[in-house]
């Protein structure tokens, strides 16, 4: 995993913050979405931000802690919590 407040590819995608690690980042199986998992892992409620070159807008998710979160971003940008195993 990666840890977070780091940015992947000039700018591509950033997480923060620093308790929130990238677990994830992949196309979908159907190839029409960017699928992105991350975890909470200082055992905090926690409010991850996770910014997109290609989103105008940060997304913004509460964690509890150690909580998983996989969403699905489609090319149209709107955004889905997603059943980890649906995407894994």
């Amino acid at each position: 995993s990666l840890s977070a407040d780091t940015t992947l590819g000039s700018s591509f995608l950033s997480l923060r913050p620093a308790n929130v690690r990238l677990l994830a980042c992949k196309r979908s199986r159907d190839a029409q979405a960017l699928i992105v998992r991350f975890q909470e892992v200082a055992g905090r409620i926690t409010q991850a931000r996770l910014d997109l070159q290609a989103h105008p807008e940060p997304i913004l998710r509460n964690l509890r802690p150690y909580e998983i979160e996989t969403l699905r971003i489609q090319r149209d940008i709107t955004v889905r919590e997603v059943p980890w195993i649906e995407e894994s």
